[in-house]
């Protein structure tokens, strides 16, 4: 019978964390983050099958932490709520940047990258909607998913709100 421990998961997830973010994609292994949490990498793989499924669970955890913050953001001005939104995900982009930019990661996942980019922007337009509801003449969920799209574009690039202000001063007018 296997030996069940207290909080196993998320002490891995922690340990997993701090070595992604000191080693990178390449120094953090699955037999690395077992060694740190004094496990034997057998059961490491009882919780992730895969050192991938395992920076997802880490990067997961990160968004739903961003996109909590995204929805708090109040309505008061369209373009400030949309900038706001838009520096909530500046912020988890930086934090991932070095991973998002590891050639390794972006070669061997390109297809999951691209899933995934399209997966933010849905969540990303949901939130905000209720920006873009009531522009005269305009579809709001195609312009929820545009602005969407522009402000991860924006972010992965590391461009600045205010390069793209004016646009959307007049998106949502």
């Amino acid at each position: 019978m296997p030996k069940i421990l207290e909080n196993l998961k998320e002490t891995i997830i922690n340990e997993a964390r701090k070595q992604l973010f000191e080693k990178g994609y390449a120094g953090m292994t699955i037999r690395s983050v077992a060694e740190g949490c004094n496990i034997g990498t057998g059961t490491m793989y009882n919780y992730f099958k895969s050192k991938d499924i395992l920076i997802s669970a880490i990067i997961l955890e990160d968004w739903w932490e961003c996109t909590g913050k995204m929805k708090e953001v109040k309505l008061n001005d369209k373009v400030t709520f949309i900038k706001e939104i838009g520096e909530n995900l500046a912020e988890f982009t930086r934090k991932y940047d070095f991973l998002f930019k590891d050639e390794k990661v972006r070669t061997n996942y390109a297809v999951t990258l691209a899933e995934r980019h399209v997966q933010l922007k849905k969540v990303i337009a949901n939130i905000l909607l209720p920006a873009c509801e009531g522009v005269k003449g305009v579809d709001s969920i195609m312009l929820s998913e545009h602005i969407a799209n522009t402000l991860l574009t924006m972010t992965s690039e590391n461009a600045e709100f205010k390069d793209i202000q004016c646009i959307i001063e007049k998106l949502v007018s």
